[in-house]
């Protein structure tokens, strides 16, 4: 795998400091030892940083076959069974192998996973996991995650309390298992100091868990911002198609007639809009990184004008609001900033753009949302973006093939693939959102054959050259 950098990692590494800022609080606090702080520590370390390590990284073991203090960004594990997994996973990746092939070495790897159940610490399964679907073994990397779910269950099953940073992850493991009882009973138990830090979020948390109405969600008084209130009164009891990236079949005439508002990813004009969405018209629109609205190679994004095009959105939503043009459209109650909700509900990983907008609107109370145009990258190459959707510049910056390869890769790790169908299905199955056709296919896969179809596909990509 080709090594590059990745852009935003100065954003990537603000989040990172206000983390670790968070877990020194807890240590501080006596929620936990400094041991298990440090090494809570590392695994944010890894997720954001590591999704450039390769194979040969593994080289950087320690002949005592314990986790390497000295080398930040190598595999941790912490007795020879761990390694010994890790072995089994990296021969895969090494082999470069067929499909038929690779089966069989997966189904090693998944008899030396549960034979060593008991030795495999939850660390190393974090880790493991991460690092598994980093090179795009989806199948073994959910195999693992059971295996973490499971420990972790057995762990608090006579405690009362639950750790600062296993409240999220058990309480995703039994949402996503169906059992909503457990779910709920694990934010109970968790600490005075989370629910302190977190009292939004676990408003939210207990709604999903007790498949509560979308309108309750979040009382109206959660709204400190003006723009926010703005927000509110434009969304609620309103409803609201989201057309999100990949390409579908989608009514105009149907969309503008069942809907009041229109939300997409990234506008940036409504010449880049395929002529079914331009028909249907945009009112919000919800952004990444504005690196990408550069409509030519040879532009560059301004941080102090407006571009023009923010002029057709009643509402612009902003992951960060740095740019002097964003502060006055803020001041103006054209645009706010995404609220820090991309981890609420998942067990590993952040949210896609898609699972950030259902998150985000459901606060605001809408009727009905309905999303078109998603199939959570399960599609041809040719159906995954609609045209024009990214810029020539943000594509051509991947010059060769395994550095593509290496980006979507990695790309599907930080997110996490797992935690983002499984964040959606649960959504869609508690009936908070509708979808089209395309998605409701996908989501009725269920995880472990959806990862299984992803496999598929870049086995079929890698062997056409794409």
């Amino acid at each position: 795998m080709i090594q590059f950098k990745i852009v935003g990692e100065k954003m990537r590494l603000s989040r990172l400091l206000k983390l670790v800022t968070l877990r020194m609080q807890v240590l501080l606090n006596g929620e936990m030892s400094l041991e298990e702080a440090i090494t809570q520590i590392s695994a944010y370390w890894f997720i954001a940083r590591i999704m450039g390590c390769t194979p040969a990284k593994l080289a950087d073991y320690t002949p005592d076959e314990m986790r390497n203090s000295n080398v930040p960004r190598s595999f941790k594990f912490m007795n020879k069974k761990e390694r010994e997994v890790t072995e089994c996973i990296k021969t895969i990746i090494n082999t470069g192998i067929a499909h038929n092939e690779y089966q069989c070495y997966i189904d090693k790897t998944k008899e030396a996973l549960n034979q060593n159940f008991e030795k495999l610490s939850i660390m190393w399964l974090l880790d493991a996991e991460t690092f598994a679907m980093a090179e795009g073994l989806y199948v073994l990397s959910y195999k693992i995650r059971q295996i973490c779910v499971d420990k972790l269950t057995a762990k608090y099953e006579r405690k009362r309390n639950i750790r600062y940073f296993d409240v999220q992850r058990l309480y995703a493991g039994f949402l996503n298992a169906g059992e909503l009882e457990k779910a709920t009973e694990a934010l109970s138990r968790s600490s005075k100091l989370w629910k302190r830090h977190h009292d939004g979020i676990w408003q939210l948390m207990n709604a999903a868990s007790k498949r509560e109405s979308i309108g309750n969600f979040s009382p109206q008084t959660v709204f400190a911002t003006e723009v926010d209130k703005e927000f509110h009164k434009m969304v609620k009891g309103k409803n609201i198609a989201v057309l999100g990236p990949a390409v579908g079949a989608i009514d105009p005439q149907e969309i503008k007639r069942e809907f009041d508002l229109i939300v997409c990813v990234n506008y940036r004009g409504k010449e880049f809009l395929n002529e079914d969405i331009r028909e249907c018209g945009v009112d919000i629109s919800y952004y990444n990184e504005l690196y990408r609205l550069n409509a030519s190679d040879s532009e560059t994004f301004s941080t102090d004008e407006e571009p023009l095009f923010f002029r057709d959105l009643k509402m612009a939503v902003f992951k960060n609001l740095d740019c002097d043009f964003q502060k006055k459209m803020q001041s103006e109650r054209r645009c706010r900033k995404l609220l820090g909700t991309e981890r609420t509900l998942m067990f590993q990983g952040f949210c896609n753009m898609i699972q950030n907008i259902l998150l985000d609107l459901s606060r605001f109370a809408p009727a009905r949302i309905k999303v078109f145009n998603t199939t959570l990258f399960l599609a041809d190459v040719s159906k995954r973006y609609r045209k024009n959707y990214m810029t020539n510049k943000f594509i051509q910056q991947f010059t060769n093939q395994s550095t593509i390869q290496a980006y979507k890769y990695q790309v599907m790790a930080m997110h996490n693939l797992t935690s983002n169908y499984e964040l959606t299905k649960c959504w869609y199955d508690a009936g908070y959102f509708e979808a089209d056709d395309d998605l409701i296919k996908v989501l009725s896969l269920g995880t472990n054959e959806y990862l299984r179809c992803m496999e598929l596909q870049n086995f079929d990509d890698r062997d056409n050259g794409i």
